[in-house]
Parts: structure tokens; sequence; C-alpha cells
């Protein structure tokens, strides 16, 4: 292989690592280095899937990445390599086929989106379906009912995905999209609990805002749930700045699980509860882990800076607290942080 492949495929590989998306600030110069760093990922992509295409062996993971990333702009060579990866042997690209699919509008594309739904591999299925609600059309929304007619007959993850894709395909604050998100927290009432998991978690995450969501995930929260699902919740609700949690804290920061004290404790910043500095304390009192115990300090430092001090000076002279040395730390160096204002009334 000659070196400038090599240099090419280990920049893809790194782009990969990275994520497909960037963040940017919105006072960056007018030199459109967005955009610059936008086409040389594209560049890098198209590379990859010339070499596929070519019959190069390429690693399957960057024809994944790379036809994903391509689809989502609607490149043609992202749907000349989706319609061959449909009949891949592998399940891994044909996953990345049906995620890739869902921004062409042809009738190829649909053609072959409609025989991914009934892929044999369930992962298959459940990424094909997703895909119809993406860019909707009366052709793919009348695939969708015609799956949900027949929603006893599919797997939760087809369940759960035939219900998400129907709410995202109809219009905002009509009377079917209300329906629809009904349907969906619907499925979370049952004694699956895989279903249950499922369910729950694809309503937070296509309309986290909505009421029953929001009742759905306090109910999570409120009682014995999976825990990563209820830690999921947490956060959520807190970041919603949803006024419930205000009355749980003091429950979930002594949880017997740390994931859920530690998504409790992150929330405190963004929910700014009346009591935030009590709820802290109790922390501090009896928190062991070291994962969690960081956390406190990173919340200390996020709210108010003088209230923040004043807390440091009591608690850092305690012997009995477990992470002393930690908060006397922090004290020491806290007004060399820079100050970020939250919780400020």
């Amino acid at each position: 292989m000659k070196m400038q492949h090599k240099i090419i495929l280990a920049a893809i590989g790194i782009i990969i690592i990275l994520g497909p998306y960037f963040i940017f600030k919105k006072n960056r110069s007018t030199s459109e280095v967005p955009q610059n760093k936008i086409e040389l990922e594209a560049a890098g992509d198209r590379h990859v899937l010339e070499q596929f295409l070519a019959g190069k062996k390429v690693d399957e993971r960057l024809v994944y990445a790379a036809v994903i990333r391509l689809g989502q702009i609607s490149d043609p060579e992202a749907l000349k390599v989706s319609l061959q990866l449909v009949s891949s042997e592998s399940k891994y690209l044909r996953e990345g086929a049906a995620q890739a699919l869902a921004y062409f509008e042809d009738g190829s594309s649909l053609e072959s989106l409609l025989k991914l739904t009934k892929d044999a591999a369930e992962s298959v299925r459940g990424f094909a379906i997703e895909s119809l609600g993406i860019v909707p059309n009366q052709q793919k929304i009348a695939k969708l009912k015609e799956l949900d007619a027949q929603i006893e007959t599919l797997s939760n993850l087809e369940k759960v995905e035939v219900k998400s894709s129907l709410f995202k395909s109809y219009p905002e604050k009509s009377s079917e999209k209300t329906e629809a998100l009904k349907e969906l927290v619907g499925l979370t009432r049952t004694k699956d609990s895989d279903l249950f998991v499922k369910a729950t978690r694809k309503a937070i995450l296509v309309a986290s805002a909505e009421d029953p969501v929001k009742s759905l995930m306090k109910t999570v929260v409120a009682n014995p749930a999976e825990i990563d699902t209820k830690a999921l919740s947490i956060r959520v609700l807190g970041n919603l700045k949803d006024p419930f949690l205000n009355d749980q804290y003091k429950t979930l920061v002594s949880d017997k699980n740390p994931k859920i004290r530690l998504a409790a404790l992150q929330t405190l910043h963004r929910a700014c509860p009346s009591d935030r500095w009590n709820i802290l304390a109790k922390a501090v009192a009896e928190e062991k882990d070291k994962e969690v115990q960081r956390i406190i300090l990173e919340e200390i430092s996020f709210l108010e800076r003088g209230k923040a001090l004043e807390f440091l000076n009591k608690w850092s002279d305690l012997a009995q607290v477990p992470m002393r040395e930690q908060l006397g730390q922090l004290k020491a160096q806290i007004n060399q942080l820079p100050e970020v204002v939250n919780c400020s009334k």
C-alpha cells in the first residue's frame, strides 16, 4: 500500500474516532473553517467508498461510517454504495445502508429500504423502520401504518421504532402526532422489562419535553427501575429544570447505586433546587465513591462562587468527612478556575 494511501486511511480513522459531528463557536472568523472541515471529511469518506466500489479491501467500519455521513448529505456516492450494501453478507454494513437510505427519496432507495424492513437481522429491521420516519413521505407513512397493523407480530425493537417513526412523521400539533406519542408511551405499560426500557428510552429521545414523556420519566425516577433508564430520566428532567426533582434529591443522592447518585448530583447546576447546598452537604458527608466525589467537586465549582467558598470553608475542616482532602484542594484552587454563572438566584 502506498504511503499516501496509508495517511488518508489514518486520517479517516481519526475522524471516525472523533465522531461525525463538530461543534464550532459562533464567533469564529469568516474563513469558512467549519465548511472546510466538512468538505475535508466528505472527501475522505468519498475516498473510502471509491476504494470499496473499486473492489479494494477496506475496513467495514470505515465503509459504515462513510456511507452514513455521506448519506446524511444525500451524496450520490453514498446511494450507490448503499444499494450494494443492502445485499451484503455483513449485518453491520446492512445496518449502515439502512441508516444512509433514510436521506434519499428516489424509487430505488425506497424499494431497498423497504426490503431492509424484512431483513433477517432484527437490528437491520430496526434501523430501516427508524429511517422511514427521518424524511417522511406518504409512501413511507403507508409502510409504517402497514407495520403498525401487525404490531403484535413484531419484535420489541420493531414495535418501538414503528411508533416512534409514526410520531416523527406527522405534522407538529396534529392529532395524529399526539396519538402516535400516546401509543409510544403506551408501550411502557407492560410487564416486559425489555419493551419497557426500549420504549422509555425512545420516548425520551424523541419527545422529552412533551408532558406524557415527562410524566413517564417522573414515574421512572420515583420508583424502582432499570438503573441506566432511571439515570437518564434524572439527567433529562434536570436539564429541563423540572421542579419534580426538588423533592427527590435527598433520596437520590443517598441511593445505593453510584450511577443514580452521580446522575442526580450532575443536574444540580442545571435544575438549581433551592436547597442545593444542603443536598451537597449530605453528599459530602456520606459519599465514598471516588467518581461520585469527583462530580461533587465539579458541581461545587459550577455553582455560585461566594457560597461555594463558604461551603468549602466549613466542610474542608471537618475530620469526619470522607473527602476532606479533596475539598481542601478545591478550596485552594477554586479562585483560579473560570467562574460559571449558574443558580445565581
